[in-house]
């Protein structure tokens, strides 16, 4: 009976206890950016961001010579202490806010890397020109891309994006919905958010309205846990309750 107890002890904990392996996960409520290295382009005069409300808040980016640069980035850049091989899943959850104002022009990306800056993919929300509203924008590799044309999205939203490999296979959603499929095999090695202004125009003075970041996770990798399904845990449950029971009857035969 020893021998059944301990088998099934077993069985039960690799059923109750598996879980993939964090590699990120920033709910920002600690009030602090310190997974984060953070960067901005050149042609950036100055950026506003800052944590509050457990979310990471990019409110103003300027543009320090509109007259001839084609706006710029601000970056907030996680490098993966061990890259992530294989099976992946990646949470993102964000809004955006641009105050009901035609002419604002911004872009949000949200990426995952490889060591050598190939994307393995990408999901954006986008503002392109001062007389349009946003639209998504989604990347899997250098072959796979779709977006919704402008106007698709509206002043102000909020998207909860998953991101999921199987094998090669990546798929993207937003608020549950498939928006795009691909192959990329690369390892992940840097987790990217970035944030564009433009205020180059030839009309209205393009504004900057409000991004809100709530949420960063990535799990997986070759050191995730497969758990097994509960048909399989119960037929290997009953192997055992029958092989501990002829031996419990072949030990009391021979004591007999």
């Amino acid at each position: 009976m020893r021998f059944f107890c301990t088998v099934l002890f077993f069985l039960l904990m690799s059923s109750t206890t598996a879980t993939a392996l964090t590699y990120l996960e920033d709910h920002f409520g600690d009030g602090t950016l310190q997974q984060w290295t953070v960067s901005i382009d050149p042609v950036v005069a100055n950026a506003t961001y800052y944590v509050e409300d457990s979310n990471l808040i990019i409110s103003d980016i300027d543009d320090s010579n509109p007259s001839i640069n084609m706006g710029g980035y601000i970056y907030f850049t996680n490098t993966l202490a061990i890259p992530l091989a294989g099976d992946f899943h990646a949470d993102f959850i964000f809004s955006w806010d641009e105050f009901n104002d035609i002419a604002a022009r911004q872009y949000l990306n949200f990426t995952l890397l490889s060591d050598n800056g190939d994307i393995i993919t990408r999901i954006s929300f986008k503002d392109r020109f001062h007389a349009f509203v946003g639209r998504m924008e989604n990347y899997i590799g250098n072959f796979s891309y779709t977006y919704l044309g402008p106007f698709t999205l509206p002043y102000a939203g909020n998207a909860n994006v998953d991101i999921d490999r199987a094998g090669d296979l990546i798929t993207i959603m937003w608020n549950g919905g498939i928006v795009l499929t691909g192959i990329d095999s690369k390892s992940i090695s840097v987790v990217e958010i970035s944030a564009w202004h433009s205020e180059w125009t030839y009309g209205p003075i393009p504004s900057f309205g409000e991004f809100r970041i709530d949420y960063v996770n990535l799990q997986g990798g070759d050191d995730a846990i497969a758990i097994p399904e509960p048909l399989t845990i119960l037929t290997s449950v009953c192997s055992v309750v029958i092989l501990a029971i002829k031996r419990f009857i072949i030990c009391n035969k021979n004591n007999l």
